[in-house]
């Protein structure tokens, strides 16, 4: 035996024999223990900070909360204010305005030489997300009894109950129209836009 092979042989533990750590060796694995747990428990803490609300904002069941530029009308032709509500599917329409324009400055891509804008809160006010297919079920009726499609929708058509969405409805007319002789179709409801 080599003098190498004696030490290795009297370093090993015989048999019935338990080997002990020494406590500087068993500190520094509960420290490491102790630092990596405390690190998931931060991580895990900031993240769950960063999505809880801050303390100053207003309470509000309003999905669009957030600022948006309010789109403005080109050669705009007439504008009436309207307060009336119709009732569809659990949701309250309420047409607050109806603009006609040449354009607006949201929207691309016209429909026709001028666009009619009605300017709407929609609240759901049954006990289920809920809400009509706009783009299938929502139609402007002209004086003539034409119908038209809408061109384009800024509504989301579900809204969880007890909340309320500002949007706007935008149909596309080829020529001027006299905005108090429109009525907007939802499912099988009218909304007169006279004030009679």
């Amino acid at each position: 035996m080599t003098q190498t092979d004696k030490k290795v042989q009297s370093q090993q533990p015989e048999e019935g024999e338990t080997v002990t750590h020494s406590p500087n060796e068993r500190g520094k694995w509960v420290t490491l223990i102790w630092v990596s747990a405390l690190m998931v428990v931060g991580i895990f803490g900031c993240m769950s900070y960063s999505h809880l609300p801050r303390a100053n904002d207003a309470q509000s069941n309003a999905i669009d909360t957030q600022l948006t530029p309010t789109p403005t009308a080109t050669g705009l032709v007439d504008s009436i204010q309207l307060n009336k509500s119709v009732t569809v599917n659990d949701t309250q329409v309420t047409v607050n305005q109806v603009q006609q324009a040449t354009g607006f400055s949201d929207v691309k891509k016209k429909a026709g030489n001028y666009t009619v804008r009605v300017y709407v809160t929609i609240k759901n006010v049954g006990k289920q997300v809920s809400g009509p297919q706009y783009d299938k079920v929502l139609h402007l009726k002209l004086a003539d009894g034409t119908t038209v499609a809408p061109s384009f929708i800024s509504a989301s058509p579900t809204l969880v109950p007890g909340t309320y969405q500002n949007g706007s409805f935008d149909f596309g007319v080829s020529s001027p129209v006299t905005l108090s002789d429109l009525t907007l179709l939802i499912e099988d409801k009218s909304l007169s836009f006279s004030n009679k």
